[in-house]
């Protein structure tokens, strides 16, 4: 048997492929596994629904385009089924009663609690896919539905989840795993974590406007600023994502974040001032608008 059966870039360039299935257009592709992060009650759950409902009916989302509707289904270890009921409701109760595509399984009320990480169990969800001809899985989320001792060690994670992964990829199912971010605002735990998922999102927020942040894509993706806001009634309205370089919004993250580093990180405000302006430029790409300085004497002589 020969294992190996290289090829020379000639060949490769004449080579044919099928054109991508994509889930929403030049973003997430059928049998992508995708890892959504983002800080605790930001709206990952929330927005994540509001995705695959419309999903579901083949609508766009923001400045995603969904060229057809997918069947979905969503397994939900983070609220009650009644919670979720409600915000059903306040969507649009009328237009879910004829919706055949969006299947939702609650972890919580069940007498059976599906783990992530037993083999037994991904076999069943396996072989349930299959027979209801789902196309994307919802998982949320990734502390509630798996049993990993330790996340900063790669081994485990894994063994246990990359037989997983693989499989969902060979029977084209696009895999969205919600998860948390750390207090560096980064994906909580080891980068083993990433090294079979083919696209890595941060949902950050700033007022009331949110955006997916692409940290890691396997492929050219041509939509990649995707910035949008929730109204009261739950409808989506695509924004610009200008306000992230304001003073204003600037000065609203400093705020929401400087707990994370003082004093649990750094005990001089100054030190974890300077810690969080390299944090800020690294994580938007560019500079604050207020100079280090300014900030230390104007603004974080508040901090308690």
């Amino acid at each position: 048997m020969n294992l190996l059966n290289p090829y020379s870039l000639a060949t490769l360039l004449k080579k044919s492929f099928p054109p991508l299935d994509w889930i929403w257009e030049g973003f997430v592709a059928k049998g992508d596994f995708v890892l959504l992060a983002g800080e605790p009650k930001i709206g990952k759950s929330l927005v994540t629904f509001l995705m695959t409902i419309l999903l579901s009916r083949g609508q766009n989302f923001a400045g995603l385009v969904a060229p057809m509707h997918r069947k979905i289904l969503y397994i939900d270890a983070e609220m009650s089924a009644q919670t979720y009921q409600e915000r059903l409701k306040r969507f649009d109760d009328q237009e879910h009663a004829g919706n055949s595509c969006f299947y939702y399984e609650n972890c919580i009320d069940s007498e059976g609690f599906f783990q992530l990480t037993d083999p037994d169990h991904q076999n069943h969800l396996l072989t349930q896919m299959e027979i209801m001809g789902v196309e994307v899985l919802i998982l949320d989320n990734l502390f509630s539905l798996a049993q990993i001792e330790d996340y900063n060690k790669p081994n485990e994670y894994l063994e246990k989840l990359k037989p997983f992964v693989f499989a969902c990829r060979q029977r084209r199912i696009t895999c969205i795993l919600i998860d948390h971010l750390n207090k560096e605002g980064k994906v909580f735990g080891s980068q083993g974590k990433v090294i079979n998922v083919d696209l890595v999102l941060t949902l950050i927020k700033s007022d009331d406007i949110y955006k997916f942040e692409v940290n890691m894509a396997r492929r050219m993706l041509t939509n990649e600023k995707v910035a949008f806001s929730v109204s009261d009634n739950n409808e989506i309205i695509e924004q610009d994502w200008e306000s992230e370089t304001s003073p204003v919004q600037f000065k609203q993250w400093m705020v929401n974040n400087y707990p994370k580093f003082y004093p649990v990180k750094h005990a001089r405000k100054a030190d974890a001032v300077e810690a969080m302006y390299k944090n800020y430029e690294e994580r938007y790409g560019v500079k604050p608008n207020i100079s280090l300085a300014s900030y230390i004497s104007n603004h974080a002589k508040h901090w308690h």
